[in-house]
């Protein structure tokens, strides 16, 4: 793994792969190494198959995937810790990585034992260790216990005391594996933060997280691995948005076979006529071909139109800060459908910050007939700070109070528009609610 000469390059990777020997029985390993070539007990899984990109230095790129799609693997090959089976990695800089809970420290050894051995092994010397210490044991805060064997830790300890150490190197690349999906709510911030300055003084991070949002919001690009492979690569918010259309499809497919969902049948009379509604005006055609850019789920009910109007009745493309919105929704049953239809206001990174159902709203779920069609009206107000925004609409069918669901419809960009900066001040949150306010004196 040698230091590429394009120094705009941080990481190159080029043809990758990862082939291990998957043995059905222990005693089979042992019995291979007797017959050798001449009979094979085992059989190939390829974790990576034929991988090629390149990270540039100062970007942060979010690695996602399924359990299993090779994410883990990659990120131990860059880290150096694995050895590839075909292909080459090349890196430049410093490497400082959090992989999987458990690996880099002593089990037996203290933490303050483990702070010195594993900065030692990322580069630093024994007086920039002692230099660092106090900074270290200060960010992972887990007080008196850094005296104490990590055997002891919890996973959340350990994660504290391990992203301590990895920062505190100030490494050229930084590589994240899912560590910080076990540490606390402030911790977690308290992370974000120090990742969000890194990324100011131009550390390039390479981040696996199955939470979307954070990479939406945190990287620039992403990489979708499926089975070892590339699926897609690019803008991060449009290659998360993906992957969650693939989400929702498995867990379609999941719910509904085991669901008596599964077993309805086809409605009755021509399938062309039951999707498209009565009125087929421009805009519902025009909404048609948005909708099919970026449209997942079952088919059961469709979106036939979306639209966010403002107090006249006109399109808003051009906001006021905290103006009244409404938004009207028009859907068709294909199938007999009981069904929720929600919305979301997602930022120009995808992360939704707005959002109403019908569980939330306290209001009975929609059954239709098929080729029925219902009109739903939500109205809000846009307390959006300055910036750009997108309308995703979604029918569902809720199970277990919405924390799953069978998706029937979603169109991932049914309206975009702008809100201005607010007249009053800048405000530096995503959203401002109204607050009260005292001011006292002595």
């Amino acid at each position: 793994m040698n230091a590429t000469d394009d120094t705009g390059l941080a990481i190159s990777v080029s043809g990758l792969s990862k082939t291990y020997r998957i043995y059905e029985r222990p005693q089979d390993r042992l019995l291979q190494g007797l017959w050798g070539k001449r009979r094979q007990l085992y059989r190939n899984f390829d974790a990576l198959d034929d991988l090629s990109f390149e990270i540039y230095r100062g970007e942060t790129v979010g690695i996602i995937g399924l359990n299993g799609s090779g994410k883990s693997t990659l990120l131990q090959i860059i880290a150096g810790t694995v050895s590839p089976t075909g292909g080459s990695v090349h890196t430049r800089g410093r490497i400082s990585a959090l992989l999987e809970l458990g690996a880099g420290f002593n089990p037996e050894f203290s933490g303050r034992e483990n702070i010195h051995l594993s900065a030692t092994l990322l580069g630093l010397t024994g007086s920039e260790v002692k230099h660092k210490y106090d900074q270290i044991t200060a960010f992972a805060d887990i007080g008196d216990f850094v005296e104490q064997p990590v055997k002891t830790y919890s996973s959340g300890m350990y994660v504290r005391l391990a992203f301590a150490v990895a920062i505190s190197v100030e490494p050229e690349i930084l590589i994240i594996d899912e560590a910080l999906a076990v540490g606390d709510a402030g911790f977690q911030a308290k992370c974000m933060l120090a990742l969000r300055q890194m990324q100011e003084r131009g550390t390039t991070i390479l981040f696996v997280s199955h939470d979307t949002s954070a990479v939406s919001s945190l990287c620039q690009r992403a990489i979708y691995l499926e089975r070892g492979r590339i699926l897609t690569m690019g803008a991060a918010p449009e290659v998360t948005a993906r992957y969650i259309r693939d989400v929702q499809t498995a867990s379609n497919h999941t719910i509904l076979a085991t669901s008596a969902h599964a077993a309805t049948s086809d409605a009755p009379g021509d399938e062309g006529t039951t999707g498209v509604p009565e009125t087929t005006s421009a805009k519902f055609l025009q909404f048609a071909k948005i909708a099919a850019l970026g449209r997942s789920g079952t088919g059961d009910a469709r979106i036939m139109y979306a639209e966010m109007l403002n107090d006249e009745g006109q399109p808003i493309s051009m906001a006021m800060f905290d103006q009244h919105a409404t938004i009207r929704i028009i859907v068709q049953a294909v199938r007999a459908s009981t069904l929720s239809v929600n919305y979301k206001i997602c930022d120009k990174n995808r992360v939704a910050v707005i959002g109403a159902d019908f569980l939330m709203q306290e209001r009975e779920l929609l059954s239709l007939q098929p080729g029925q069609q219902a009109e739903i009206v939500y109205r809000t107000r846009l307390p959006l700070t300055d910036g750009k925004y997108s309308l995703r609409v979604s029918l569902t069918k809720p199970i277990e109070a919405h924390h799953h669901a069978v998706f029937f419809d979603i169109v991932e960009i049914a309206h975009v528009f702008e809100v201005m900066r607010s007249a009053k001040a800048k405000f530096w949150t995503q959203i401002y609610l109204p607050n009260t306010l005292e001011i006292r004196t002595p």
